[in-house]
């Protein structure tokens, strides 16, 4: 199962159904925080997470070290309208996650999401 955390409601409800048409469960958080208490809740169901990098109450990075610290290999896809370099110099060292550059298109979101699940 995915978990996706972003504050934009159609992108949230858009990643969940083309998933789902997949074969791919998903749950959906509106921000942060929300997002870490379904991660709590259902961590064993949770096999990886979508996360947006800019969003209110908590930020992507905020989460997900928060994320880190509840399960430090848990397979983080990180979304974000910058790039890649720019994304990552906002993770301190946290490479560990996957990155998807916005816009992007269904291929590659459930290869992405395919691949983090994975493993």
């Amino acid at each position: 199962m995915l978990l996706v955390i972003d504050d934009e409601e159609l992108i949230r409800e858009s990643i969940q159904d083309i998933l789902e048409m997949t074969g791919i469960q998903t749950l959906c958080a509106a921000d942060g925080r929300a997002g870490l208490e379904l991660f709590k809740a259902q961590r064993p169901d949770i096999q990886a997470i979508l996360l947006d990098l800019a969003m209110p109450v908590m930020s992507g990075p905020e989460t997900l070290s928060k994320i880190r610290e509840l399960d430090p290999d848990i397979n983080v896809i990180l979304s974000s309208g910058y790039t890649e370099k720019e994304t990552r110099s906002r993770l301190a060292s946290d490479r560990g996650v996957i990155f998807l550059q916005k816009p992007y298109s269904i291929d590659i979101l459930i290869d992405k999401v395919s691949k983090a699940l994975q493993g």
